[in-house]
């Protein structure tokens, strides 16, 4: 309340004839505002109905005051991205997601071609457009997630009714689209091994493996077989990627790919656990389609390990 009083306040000074006190009061307005904004679209959930009045404040005082927004463009991109988010305006929230990106390849590109280092080229634009991209993958993974439960609540056998499992189609595929620009920026930014693209990787490959199980999707069966295919040869899969990289990668006709991954999640699993004889039997499954001597053996070892089978 008071910060929108002072920010009232100022720009009713700032609005009048030129002068020093309008001039000092449009900067303080202009602080002030993107001050707002960012408390205001950071709450949850955001507070998109002050965030907008205080957006237009800001927008006049620009106007009025020609004030050069040169140095925080990005920034003021973004938060008409965040408030396009909070309104759900999804087509918006897009547009604007890729002015982002676009702004951030120029920066780049401008920083490179001035000698700047990598720190400061990939601040500021980059930074923001690596936060819209996040942001619309995390709501397309919770519409995704959301539209899957309620597939799942309205008859499991089934995948639900045909409007649900539509819906969760398209949230699928969204998940893919915007996580794949993530991953993609992470790429860019030289952060693949962080964690955080770790599980964007496995939610990306997940929503592909809904949409071949789902939709017979070959070309997100594929993307997600690259994407585990990636973790794998990274050294840092999940069980999940594991699992699914045995499934798809048979299903796509690779077997020597399905057999290493479910090998290394038999490895990695708790022995004598349903899932870890379920990889074992995949394992030995697949081992007897090339090598049947070497699938025999590998059956009689493990009768003798585990006799109670």
């Amino acid at each position: 309340q008071v910060a929108d009083e002072l920010l009232g306040s100022d720009f009713k000074t700032a609005t009048r004839p030129s002068g020093k006190a309008a001039d000092e009061a449009a900067t303080r307005a202009v602080l002030l505002a993107r001050q707002l904004l960012d408390s205001l679209l950071a709450m949850t959930p955001p507070d998109a109905a002050r965030a907008s009045g205080v957006l237009d404040t800001l927008n006049a005082v620009i106007d009025h005051s020609k004030i050069q927004t040169g140095g925080f463009r990005d920034e003021l991109l973004f938060r008409k991205f965040q408030l396009a988010l909070a309104r759900q305006d999804q087509a918006e929230a897009e547009k604007l997601a890729d002015q982002l990106v676009t702004l951030a390849a120029d920066t780049r590109r401008a920083g490179a071609g001035s000698g700047a280092g990598t720190s400061a080229v990939l601040s500021g634009a980059s930074r923001f457009a690596l936060s819209a991209q996040r942001a619309l993958y995390l709501t397309a993974v919770e519409h995704f997630r959301r539209t899957q439960q309620a597939a799942a609540r309205n008859g499991a056998a089934s995948g639900g009714t045909a409007q649900e499992r539509a819906a969760a189609g398209a949230a699928a595929e969204d998940v893919q689209r915007f996580g794949q620009a993530v991953l993609d920026q992470f790429s860019d930014s030289g952060s693949a091994s962080d964690n955080t693209v770790v599980s964007v990787r496995d939610e990306v490959a997940a929503a592909g493996e809904y949409l071949w199980l789902t939709k017979n999707d070959a070309a997100a069966r594929d993307a997600a077989i690259r994407l585990d295919k990636a973790a794998m040869q990274s050294g840092r899969p999940t069980l999940a990627a594991l699992r699914r990289l045995g499934v798809l990668s048979e299903a796509s006709g690779d077997t020597a790919t399905a057999l290493d991954a479910w090998r290394q999640l038999g490895a990695s699993l708790q022995p004598a656990t349903e899932q870890w004889y379920r990889a074992k039997y995949e394992s030995i499954r697949l081992l007897a389609i090339t090598d049947k001597e070497g699938a025999r053996q590998a059956l009689s070892q493990h009768k003798l390990l585990y006799p109670t089978l």
